[in-house]
């Protein structure tokens, strides 16, 4: 049964999905390379790569590890270096201050000559120094 309470058992996709979600959480991309680790499964492990520096390790544990243990389940395990992501996951973060008079969105429903260009009309509602975006459907 897996951590996520299905029937299924879990495998080594399901652990690097957890990553993959936490890199796409952290606004980062990383890489999986192919793995060496000894007490990884042979087939079912990854390196984790970023920016050509590895940063970590997913996999499955050997079962000859798991036998050491007793251990009669799958085990994976997920390894990251934290002082080695850290660099890519920190992001220059701007500070703005809530604005005096917060935004409104308006919808406005036109009805023109069909002679008139989407760009005419855009250009138009942009050159009012209050509005900031224009979407036209």
């Amino acid at each position: 049964m897996s951590w996520q309470g299905r029937g299924e058992e879990a495998d080594f996709f399901d652990a690097k999905g957890i990553l993959e979600g936490l890199f796409d959480y952290l606004g980062v991309g990383a890489e999986f390379e192919s793995g060496s680790d000894r007490s990884l499964h042979p087939t079912r492990q990854a390196s984790i790569m970023m920016g050509g520096v590895k940063i970590g390790a997913v996999g499955e544990v050997h079962p000859k590890v798991l036998e050491a243990f007793d251990i009669s389940e799958k085990v994976f395990l997920l390894e990251i270096n934290l002082s080695l992501l850290l660099p890519f996951a920190v992001k220059q973060k701007d500070y703005h201050p809530i604005p005096r008079f917060p935004a409104i969105f308006r919808d406005i429903a036109l009805i023109i000559d069909a002679a008139v260009t989407h760009r005419q009309v855009s250009d138009v509602i942009k050159r009012h120094s209050l509005v900031s975006q224009v979407a036209l459907f």
